[in-house]
Protein backbone atom coordinates (compact mmCIF):
# COMPACT_ATOMS: atom_id res chain seq x y z
CA UNK A 1 0.00 0.00 0.00
CA UNK A 2 3.12 2.61 0.91
CA UNK A 3 4.69 1.64 -2.26
CA UNK A 4 1.37 2.50 -3.94
CA UNK A 5 1.16 5.78 -2.39
CA UNK A 6 4.49 6.57 -3.42
CA UNK A 7 4.21 5.87 -7.37
CA UNK A 8 1.27 8.39 -6.96
CA UNK A 9 3.43 10.64 -5.37
CA UNK A 10 6.04 10.54 -7.68
CA UNK A 11 4.34 12.48 -10.35
CA UNK A 12 3.42 15.05 -7.98
CA UNK A 13 6.92 15.67 -6.84
CA UNK A 14 8.19 15.12 -10.06
CA UNK A 15 6.07 18.24 -11.37
CA UNK A 16 6.75 20.11 -8.08
CA UNK A 17 10.46 19.82 -9.05
CA UNK A 18 10.22 20.65 -12.94
CA UNK A 19 8.02 23.80 -11.72
CA UNK A 20 11.59 24.67 -9.64
CA UNK A 21 13.90 24.28 -12.80
CA UNK A 22 15.80 27.66 -13.39
CA UNK A 23 14.62 27.16 -17.34
CA UNK A 24 11.37 25.84 -16.38
CA UNK A 25 11.43 29.39 -14.22
CA UNK A 26 12.33 31.55 -17.36
CA UNK A 27 9.78 29.92 -19.81
CA UNK A 28 6.85 30.24 -17.66
CA UNK A 29 7.98 33.94 -17.26
CA UNK A 30 8.31 34.10 -21.15
CA UNK A 31 4.82 32.77 -21.31
CA UNK A 32 3.31 34.86 -18.79
CA UNK A 33 4.88 37.60 -21.09
CA UNK A 34 3.14 36.63 -24.04
CA UNK A 35 0.11 36.51 -22.97
CA UNK A 36 0.35 40.04 -21.04
CA UNK A 37 1.29 41.19 -24.62
CA UNK A 38 -1.09 39.87 -26.47
CA UNK A 39 -3.75 40.99 -24.02
CA UNK A 40 -1.86 44.42 -24.48
CA UNK A 41 -2.59 43.82 -28.09
CA UNK A 42 -5.96 43.23 -28.28
CA UNK A 43 -6.59 46.25 -25.70
CA UNK A 44 -4.88 48.82 -27.78
CA UNK A 45 -6.70 47.45 -30.95
CA UNK A 46 -10.25 46.55 -29.33
CA UNK A 47 -10.84 48.38 -26.52
CA UNK A 48 -13.20 51.66 -26.81
CA UNK A 49 -10.90 55.45 -27.03
CA UNK A 50 -12.94 58.11 -24.84
CA UNK A 51 -11.43 61.67 -26.67
CA UNK A 52 -12.36 64.88 -25.11
CA UNK A 53 -11.67 68.70 -25.60
CA UNK A 54 -12.33 71.92 -24.63
CA UNK A 55 -11.49 75.22 -26.14
CA UNK A 56 -12.27 78.99 -25.11
CA UNK A 57 -11.13 82.41 -27.59
CA UNK A 58 -11.94 86.15 -27.16
CA UNK A 59 -11.40 88.55 -30.24
CA UNK A 60 -11.98 92.28 -30.06
CA UNK A 61 -12.04 94.74 -32.91
CA UNK A 62 -9.89 97.97 -33.04
CA UNK A 63 -12.07 99.78 -35.33
CA UNK A 64 -15.67 99.70 -33.81
CA UNK A 65 -14.79 98.09 -30.33
CA UNK A 66 -17.10 94.84 -31.20
CA UNK A 67 -16.06 91.86 -29.18
CA UNK A 68 -16.97 88.07 -29.30
CA UNK A 69 -16.32 85.06 -27.41
CA UNK A 70 -16.56 81.30 -27.70
CA UNK A 71 -16.64 77.80 -25.67
CA UNK A 72 -16.82 74.55 -26.65
CA UNK A 73 -16.59 71.18 -25.06
CA UNK A 74 -16.40 67.84 -27.17
CA UNK A 75 -16.58 64.30 -26.32
CA UNK A 76 -15.79 61.51 -28.62
CA UNK A 77 -15.92 57.22 -28.12
CA UNK A 78 -14.67 55.20 -30.88
CA UNK A 79 -13.69 51.72 -31.53
CA UNK A 80 -12.85 49.26 -33.73
CA UNK A 81 -15.17 46.20 -34.31
CA UNK A 82 -13.50 42.45 -34.82
CA UNK A 83 -15.08 42.64 -38.42
CA UNK A 84 -12.39 45.36 -39.23
CA UNK A 85 -15.17 48.22 -39.03
CA UNK A 86 -14.51 51.62 -37.21
CA UNK A 87 -17.73 52.99 -34.67
CA UNK A 88 -17.64 56.03 -33.12
CA UNK A 89 -20.49 58.30 -31.28
CA UNK A 90 -19.81 62.20 -30.97
CA UNK A 91 -21.39 64.52 -28.43
CA UNK A 92 -20.75 68.63 -28.56
CA UNK A 93 -21.36 71.84 -26.91
CA UNK A 94 -20.84 75.43 -28.15
CA UNK A 95 -22.26 78.75 -27.18
CA UNK A 96 -20.58 81.95 -28.71
CA UNK A 97 -21.61 85.95 -27.25
CA UNK A 98 -21.21 88.68 -29.95
CA UNK A 99 -20.90 92.15 -28.34
CA UNK A 100 -21.87 94.88 -31.33
CA UNK A 101 -21.90 98.46 -30.40
CA UNK A 102 -24.90 99.01 -32.49
CA UNK A 103 -26.94 95.48 -31.95
CA UNK A 104 -26.22 94.63 -28.44
CA UNK A 105 -25.54 91.48 -27.17
CA UNK A 106 -26.33 88.05 -29.14
CA UNK A 107 -25.71 84.68 -27.20
CA UNK A 108 -26.33 80.97 -29.63
CA UNK A 109 -26.33 78.18 -28.13
CA UNK A 110 -25.80 74.75 -30.61
CA UNK A 111 -25.67 71.23 -29.26
CA UNK A 112 -25.19 67.90 -31.34
CA UNK A 113 -24.46 64.46 -31.02
CA UNK A 114 -23.98 62.12 -33.90
CA UNK A 115 -23.22 58.61 -35.19
CA UNK A 116 -20.09 57.47 -37.62
CA UNK A 117 -19.24 54.10 -39.45
CA UNK A 118 -15.83 53.99 -41.48
CA UNK A 119 -15.73 50.77 -43.33
CA UNK A 120 -13.30 49.58 -45.94
CA UNK A 121 -14.77 48.24 -48.94
CA UNK A 122 -11.89 45.58 -49.75
CA UNK A 123 -11.26 42.81 -46.78
CA UNK A 124 -7.74 42.80 -47.57
CA UNK A 125 -7.93 46.26 -45.77
CA UNK A 126 -9.99 45.19 -42.90
CA UNK A 127 -8.07 42.08 -42.51
CA UNK A 128 -4.62 44.34 -42.35
CA UNK A 129 -6.55 46.39 -39.18
CA UNK A 130 -6.63 42.87 -37.30
CA UNK A 131 -3.01 41.52 -37.79
CA UNK A 132 -0.85 42.81 -35.07
CA UNK A 133 -3.62 40.83 -32.81
CA UNK A 134 -3.06 37.82 -34.76
CA UNK A 135 0.47 37.92 -35.24
CA UNK A 136 0.32 38.57 -30.78
CA UNK A 137 -1.36 35.34 -30.66
CA UNK A 138 0.75 33.46 -33.00
CA UNK A 139 3.73 34.61 -30.89
CA UNK A 140 2.04 33.48 -27.61
CA UNK A 141 1.03 30.19 -29.31
CA UNK A 142 5.28 30.08 -29.40
CA UNK A 143 6.32 30.40 -26.56
CA UNK A 144 4.05 28.00 -24.81
CA UNK A 145 4.95 25.16 -27.56
CA UNK A 146 8.61 26.76 -25.94
CA UNK A 147 7.03 25.78 -22.07
CA UNK A 148 6.37 22.16 -22.86
CA UNK A 149 9.75 22.00 -24.84
CA UNK A 150 11.22 22.82 -21.62
CA UNK A 151 9.23 20.74 -19.20
CA UNK A 152 10.26 17.68 -21.75
CA UNK A 153 13.88 18.34 -21.43
CA UNK A 154 14.29 19.56 -17.70
CA UNK A 155 12.07 15.83 -17.06
CA UNK A 156 14.50 14.14 -19.46
CA UNK A 157 16.93 15.72 -16.85
CA UNK A 158 15.66 14.57 -13.74
CA UNK A 159 15.69 10.92 -14.94
CA UNK A 160 19.26 10.82 -16.28
CA UNK A 161 20.32 12.05 -12.81
CA UNK A 162 17.97 9.73 -11.00
CA UNK A 163 19.27 6.48 -13.20
CA UNK A 164 22.90 8.07 -13.01
CA UNK A 165 22.62 7.44 -8.88
CA UNK A 166 20.99 4.25 -9.49
CA UNK A 167 24.14 3.41 -11.75
CA UNK A 168 26.44 4.49 -9.04
CA UNK A 169 24.63 2.34 -6.19
CA UNK A 170 25.25 -0.86 -8.51
CA UNK A 171 28.97 0.01 -8.92
CA UNK A 172 29.02 0.13 -5.35
CA UNK A 173 27.01 -2.89 -4.63
CA UNK A 174 29.21 -4.73 -7.01
CA UNK A 175 32.39 -3.35 -5.43
CA UNK A 176 31.25 -4.13 -1.95
CA UNK A 177 31.44 -7.74 -3.44
CA UNK A 178 34.28 -7.72 -5.24
CA UNK A 179 35.78 -6.52 -1.35
CA UNK A 180 33.93 -9.16 -0.09
CA UNK A 181 35.34 -11.56 -2.39
CA UNK A 182 39.13 -10.59 -1.95
CA UNK A 183 38.54 -10.80 1.56
CA UNK A 184 37.30 -14.46 1.68
CA UNK A 185 40.31 -15.30 -0.91
CA UNK A 186 43.22 -13.51 1.81
CA UNK A 187 41.03 -15.40 4.92
CA UNK A 188 41.80 -18.88 2.70
CA UNK A 189 45.22 -18.10 1.58
CA UNK A 190 45.78 -17.29 5.12
CA UNK A 191 44.67 -20.76 6.69
CA UNK A 192 46.56 -22.05 4.19
CA UNK A 193 50.06 -20.26 5.63
CA UNK A 194 48.80 -21.44 8.85
CA UNK A 195 48.74 -24.93 7.89
CA UNK A 196 52.34 -24.69 5.60
CA UNK A 197 50.71 -25.74 2.75
CA UNK A 198 51.79 -22.44 1.04
CA UNK A 199 54.73 -19.81 1.72
CA UNK A 200 53.85 -16.68 3.52
CA UNK A 201 55.29 -13.93 1.01
CA UNK A 202 52.06 -15.68 -1.16
CA UNK A 203 50.03 -13.30 1.14
CA UNK A 204 51.15 -10.23 0.03
CA UNK A 205 49.07 -10.10 -3.18
CA UNK A 206 45.98 -10.48 -1.63
CA UNK A 207 46.47 -8.07 0.73
CA UNK A 208 47.40 -5.31 -1.67
CA UNK A 209 44.02 -6.55 -3.63
CA UNK A 210 41.97 -6.26 -0.66
CA UNK A 211 43.36 -2.38 0.15
CA UNK A 212 42.58 -1.75 -3.59
CA UNK A 213 38.80 -3.14 -2.84
CA UNK A 214 38.30 -0.72 0.24
CA UNK A 215 39.43 2.47 -1.47
CA UNK A 216 37.28 1.34 -4.30
CA UNK A 217 34.14 1.17 -2.16
CA UNK A 218 34.91 4.67 -0.55
CA UNK A 219 35.04 6.30 -3.50
CA UNK A 220 31.76 4.80 -4.81
CA UNK A 221 30.51 5.74 -1.58
CA UNK A 222 32.05 9.58 -2.41
CA UNK A 223 30.48 9.13 -5.91
CA UNK A 224 26.88 7.93 -4.99
CA UNK A 225 26.66 10.58 -2.05
CA UNK A 226 27.47 13.67 -4.28
CA UNK A 227 24.78 12.21 -6.80
CA UNK A 228 22.54 11.97 -4.07
CA UNK A 229 23.30 15.27 -2.82
CA UNK A 230 22.41 16.49 -6.38
CA UNK A 231 19.52 14.87 -6.92
CA UNK A 232 18.60 16.29 -3.06
CA UNK A 233 18.86 19.56 -4.84
CA UNK A 234 17.07 19.19 -7.80
CA UNK A 235 13.86 18.11 -5.71
CA UNK A 236 14.49 20.62 -2.59
CA UNK A 237 14.48 17.67 -0.23
CA UNK A 238 15.84 14.67 0.81
CA UNK A 239 14.71 11.90 -2.16
CA UNK A 240 13.29 8.80 -0.93
CA UNK A 241 14.75 5.63 -1.04
CA UNK A 242 11.76 4.34 -2.80
CA UNK A 243 11.56 6.63 -5.46
CA UNK A 244 14.85 5.35 -6.58
CA UNK A 245 13.22 2.00 -6.77
CA UNK A 246 10.14 2.68 -8.70
CA UNK A 247 12.76 4.34 -11.05
CA UNK A 248 13.54 0.99 -11.65
CA UNK A 249 10.67 0.17 -13.09
CA UNK A 250 9.98 3.19 -15.56
CA UNK A 251 9.71 2.06 -19.00
CA UNK A 252 9.22 4.71 -22.18
CA UNK A 253 6.70 2.35 -24.38
CA UNK A 254 7.38 4.38 -27.30
CA UNK A 255 6.68 3.32 -30.95
CA UNK A 256 9.89 2.23 -32.45
CA UNK A 257 8.68 1.17 -36.29
CA UNK A 258 10.41 2.80 -38.89
CA UNK A 259 9.11 6.42 -39.19
CA UNK A 260 8.38 7.05 -42.93
CA UNK A 261 6.98 10.89 -41.61
CA UNK A 262 7.83 13.54 -39.25
CA UNK A 263 6.70 13.61 -36.18
CA UNK A 264 5.38 16.82 -35.26
CA UNK A 265 8.46 18.39 -32.94
CA UNK A 266 8.17 21.19 -31.23
CA UNK A 267 10.74 23.02 -33.96
CA UNK A 268 8.06 22.08 -36.45
CA UNK A 269 5.45 23.46 -34.81
CA UNK A 270 6.83 26.71 -34.30
CA UNK A 271 8.49 26.61 -38.16
CA UNK A 272 4.75 26.19 -39.02
CA UNK A 273 3.44 29.07 -36.93
CA UNK A 274 6.51 31.69 -37.98
CA UNK A 275 5.10 30.10 -41.82
CA UNK A 276 1.13 31.39 -41.10
CA UNK A 277 2.92 34.75 -39.67
CA UNK A 278 4.54 35.28 -42.94
CA UNK A 279 1.93 34.69 -44.75
CA UNK A 280 -0.02 37.38 -42.51
CA UNK A 281 2.97 39.44 -43.64
CA UNK A 282 2.73 39.11 -47.08
CA UNK A 283 -1.10 39.68 -47.49
CA UNK A 284 -0.34 42.78 -45.64
CA UNK A 285 2.05 43.51 -48.07
CA UNK A 286 -0.80 42.98 -50.73
CA UNK A 287 -3.03 45.11 -48.81
CA UNK A 288 -0.58 47.87 -48.48
CA UNK A 289 -0.22 48.52 -51.86
CA UNK A 290 -3.77 48.01 -52.84
CA UNK A 291 -6.25 51.35 -53.17
CA UNK A 292 -7.62 52.30 -50.19
CA UNK A 293 -11.86 52.45 -51.23
CA UNK A 294 -13.85 53.16 -48.12
CA UNK A 295 -17.40 53.71 -47.12
CA UNK A 296 -18.10 56.15 -44.55
CA UNK A 297 -21.80 57.01 -42.98
CA UNK A 298 -22.45 59.50 -40.13
CA UNK A 299 -25.99 60.53 -38.92
CA UNK A 300 -26.01 63.13 -36.11
CA UNK A 301 -28.89 65.60 -34.58
CA UNK A 302 -28.68 69.07 -33.63
CA UNK A 303 -30.17 72.03 -31.92
CA UNK A 304 -29.80 75.81 -32.09
CA UNK A 305 -30.93 78.62 -30.10
CA UNK A 306 -30.43 81.72 -28.74
CA UNK A 307 -30.98 80.15 -25.10
CA UNK A 308 -29.69 77.57 -23.35
CA UNK A 309 -30.37 73.63 -24.93
CA UNK A 310 -30.32 70.85 -23.76
CA UNK A 311 -31.03 66.80 -24.93
CA UNK A 312 -34.56 67.37 -25.75
CA UNK A 313 -33.64 70.04 -28.09
CA UNK A 314 -32.38 67.95 -30.20
CA UNK A 315 -34.69 67.22 -33.29
CA UNK A 316 -32.73 68.84 -36.88
CA UNK A 317 -31.45 65.74 -38.25
CA UNK A 318 -27.99 65.92 -40.47
CA UNK A 319 -26.70 63.06 -42.58
CA UNK A 320 -23.84 62.25 -44.85
CA UNK A 321 -23.10 59.32 -47.02
CA UNK A 322 -19.81 59.39 -48.83
CA UNK A 323 -16.87 57.44 -50.57
CA UNK A 324 -13.11 57.38 -50.71
CA UNK A 325 -10.77 56.07 -53.04
CA UNK A 326 -6.91 56.59 -52.48
CA UNK A 327 -3.85 55.02 -54.22
CA UNK A 328 -0.26 56.00 -54.44
CA UNK A 329 1.33 56.82 -57.97
CA UNK A 330 3.82 54.87 -59.03
CA UNK A 331 3.92 52.32 -56.48
CA UNK A 332 6.79 50.01 -57.35
CA UNK A 333 5.27 47.21 -54.49
CA UNK A 334 8.68 46.94 -52.39
CA UNK A 335 6.71 45.63 -49.48
CA UNK A 336 4.97 42.80 -51.82
CA UNK A 337 8.77 41.88 -52.76
CA UNK A 338 10.32 41.42 -49.88
CA UNK A 339 7.17 39.49 -48.42
CA UNK A 340 7.54 36.80 -51.19
CA UNK A 341 11.16 36.40 -50.28
CA UNK A 342 10.59 35.80 -47.50
CA UNK A 343 7.49 33.71 -47.43
CA UNK A 344 9.40 31.83 -49.69
CA UNK A 345 12.56 31.43 -46.89
CA UNK A 346 9.89 30.48 -44.03
CA UNK A 347 8.60 27.61 -46.45
CA UNK A 348 12.18 26.15 -47.30
CA UNK A 349 12.83 26.50 -43.73
CA UNK A 350 9.55 24.54 -42.71
CA UNK A 351 10.97 21.55 -45.32
CA UNK A 352 14.17 21.65 -43.71
CA UNK A 353 13.33 21.28 -40.04
CA UNK A 354 10.47 18.72 -41.26
CA UNK A 355 13.15 16.75 -42.75
CA UNK A 356 15.69 17.11 -39.80
CA UNK A 357 13.09 16.03 -37.67
CA UNK A 358 12.84 12.76 -39.55
CA UNK A 359 16.57 12.02 -39.80
CA UNK A 360 16.36 12.35 -35.95
CA UNK A 361 13.70 10.51 -35.29
CA UNK A 362 15.01 7.81 -37.12
CA UNK A 363 18.41 7.97 -35.37
CA UNK A 364 16.90 8.17 -32.27
CA UNK A 365 14.49 4.42 -33.17
CA UNK A 366 17.87 3.26 -34.92
CA UNK A 367 20.05 3.85 -31.48
CA UNK A 368 17.10 2.46 -29.10
CA UNK A 369 17.10 -1.22 -31.23
CA UNK A 370 21.11 -1.45 -30.99
CA UNK A 371 20.80 -0.49 -27.96
CA UNK A 372 18.16 -3.49 -27.43
CA UNK A 373 20.63 -5.97 -29.05
CA UNK A 374 23.69 -4.39 -26.94
CA UNK A 375 21.69 -5.18 -24.00
CA UNK A 376 21.38 -9.13 -24.79
CA UNK A 377 24.85 -9.49 -25.63
CA UNK A 378 26.08 -7.90 -22.65
CA UNK A 379 23.46 -10.56 -20.84
CA UNK A 380 25.02 -13.56 -22.68
CA UNK A 381 28.84 -11.15 -21.52
CA UNK A 382 27.58 -11.65 -18.06
CA UNK A 383 26.69 -15.24 -18.17
CA UNK A 384 29.96 -16.45 -19.47
CA UNK A 385 32.03 -14.54 -17.40
CA UNK A 386 30.17 -15.82 -14.41
CA UNK A 387 30.86 -18.96 -15.70
CA UNK A 388 34.60 -18.82 -16.12
CA UNK A 389 34.86 -17.06 -12.79
CA UNK A 390 33.39 -19.86 -11.24
CA UNK A 391 35.15 -22.53 -13.15
CA UNK A 392 38.11 -21.05 -12.49
CA UNK A 393 37.80 -20.12 -8.69
CA UNK A 394 36.83 -23.72 -8.23
CA UNK A 395 40.46 -25.05 -9.71
CA UNK A 396 42.26 -21.79 -7.41
CA UNK A 397 40.21 -23.51 -4.37
CA UNK A 398 42.33 -26.80 -4.94
CA UNK A 399 45.23 -25.43 -5.85
CA UNK A 400 45.22 -25.63 -9.73
CA UNK A 401 45.04 -22.46 -11.03
CA UNK A 402 47.42 -18.60 -10.16
CA UNK A 403 45.97 -15.96 -8.35
CA UNK A 404 46.38 -13.51 -11.85
CA UNK A 405 43.79 -15.76 -13.54
CA UNK A 406 41.74 -15.40 -10.85
CA UNK A 407 42.00 -11.72 -10.14
CA UNK A 408 42.09 -11.41 -14.06
CA UNK A 409 38.71 -13.08 -14.48
CA UNK A 410 37.25 -11.45 -11.60
CA UNK A 411 38.04 -7.50 -13.18
CA UNK A 412 36.54 -9.23 -15.82
CA UNK A 413 32.97 -10.51 -14.45
CA UNK A 414 33.01 -7.09 -12.99
CA UNK A 415 33.52 -4.89 -16.03
CA UNK A 416 30.66 -7.29 -17.55
CA UNK A 417 28.00 -6.23 -14.73
CA UNK A 418 28.77 -2.87 -15.04
CA UNK A 419 28.64 -2.87 -18.57
CA UNK A 420 25.35 -4.58 -18.46
CA UNK A 421 24.03 -1.70 -16.00
CA UNK A 422 25.18 0.77 -18.24
CA UNK A 423 23.51 -0.71 -21.45
CA UNK A 424 20.28 -0.80 -19.96
CA UNK A 425 20.68 2.86 -18.55
CA UNK A 426 21.29 3.96 -21.64
CA UNK A 427 18.27 1.58 -23.23
CA UNK A 428 16.26 3.90 -20.58
CA UNK A 429 17.65 7.13 -21.68
CA UNK A 430 17.21 6.57 -25.27
CA UNK A 431 13.27 5.87 -24.93
CA UNK A 432 13.37 8.60 -22.40
CA UNK A 433 14.90 10.37 -25.14
CA UNK A 434 12.36 9.28 -27.81
CA UNK A 435 9.89 10.70 -25.71
CA UNK A 436 11.24 13.93 -24.97
CA UNK A 437 11.63 14.24 -28.62
CA UNK A 438 7.87 13.53 -29.56
CA UNK A 439 7.14 15.94 -26.60
CA UNK A 440 5.46 14.01 -24.70
CA UNK A 441 7.63 12.68 -21.61
CA UNK A 442 6.13 14.73 -19.10
CA UNK A 443 2.39 13.02 -19.81
CA UNK A 444 3.89 10.00 -19.40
Amino acid sequence: MFKFFILLLLPMQLQEALQLHPSVITAKKNVELSELNFAQSEYQTFSPLLSTSGSHSNNESSVNFDTSESSSLNASISWLTRRGYSLSFSLRNNESVYDSSIGGITDNYSLSSGFSLSYPLFSEKRKLRLSNTDISAFNTLKTHIDYQATLNQSAYDVISRFWDCLILEENLALTRLSLKESQQQQSQIEARINTGTLAESEIYSYINRTLQQEASVIDAEIRLQECNEQANLLFGREVPKEWFELVKSIDFQEDISYPEKAYKTTDVEKSEIDLKVGKINLENSYSQDMADFDLSLSYGLNANSTTQTSFSDLENPNWNIGLTWSKRLGNKNYNQKESEINFENLNLFLERTMDNALLTERSLVNQIISIEKLVTASESGVKAAEKAYEGTKARWEVGLTTNLELFTLENSLMSARMSLLTTKKNLLLAKANLARFRGNIVSK
